[in-house]
C-alpha cells in the first residue's frame, strides 16, 4: 500500500508536469492541460486516501525511502514536444499500469 501511495504521488507530479507543458503560451493546448490537471488532481486525492488508510491502521508513511512495486523500472517521465497523441498514449499506459497494480493488491 505504501508503494502504491508513492506511485500515485509520483504519477500526480508527472501529470502536473504535462499540464504545465500544454498550458504555456507556445503549445497553448488548454484541453490537454485541463485533462492532465484533472488526472493529477485525481492521483493526488487517491494518494491522500491511501495515506489515510495506512495511517488509520497504525502504519507509517515514509517518503524519504524510495519504495517500489515489483516491475517498476523507475523510468524518467518526459513530455515530448509537439506530440499530443504520444502524451495521451503515455497517460493511458500509466492508468493501465496503475489499474494492474491495484488488481495485483486485491
Amino acid at each position: 500500500m505504501k508503494a502504491l501511495a508513492s506511485l500515485y504521488l509520483k504519477r500526480s507530479y508527472h501529470y502536473l508536469l504535462s499540464a504545465s507543458y500544454f498550458n504555456n503560451y507556445q503549445t497553448n493546448r488548454e484541453g490537454f492541460a485541463k485533462l492532465f490537471r484533472k488526472l493529477s488532481d485525481d492521483s493526488w486525492e487517491k494518494t491522500i486516501g491511501l495515506i489515510k488508510h495506512v495511517t488509520k491502521r497504525g502504519g507509517k508513511m515514509d517518503f524519504s525511502s524510495h519504495t517500489t512495486l515489483k516491475g517498476d523500472k523507475g523510468s524518467n517521465y518526459t513530455v515530448e514536444v509537439g506530440h499530443e497523441i504520444g502524451a495521451l498514449a503515455k497517460a493511458l499506459d500509466t492508468q493501465k499500469q496503475l489499474a494492474e497494480r491495484i488488481f495485483f493488491i486485491h
